[in-house]
């Protein structure tokens, strides 16, 4: 089966600039997706911290706006 890589564009607030009763809905909605894609999810991925992008040629550049990836 192919596998998919989805990445996150942002910005997006981080979990501490949110309330509690707000990453909770986060967090909320973001299970409830991953229960939907269930078996087909491989990896849960991870957040994109602070980051920088390298060229072909070496240099270093701004990463972007990318945030974060899942896999399925």
């Amino acid at each position: 089966m192919a596998k998919f890589m989805y990445l996150y564009r942002g910005p997006a607030p981080s979990m501490s600039d949110l309330t509690p009763e707000q990453g909770a809905e986060r967090m909320a909605a973001f299970g409830a997706w991953m229960d939907k894609v269930g078996a087909a999810l491989v990896d849960v991925g991870s957040p994109f911290w602070s980051s920088a992008s390298v060229r072909d040629d070496g240099t270093q550049g701004a990463a972007g706006d990318l945030i974060g990836y899942t896999i399925i």
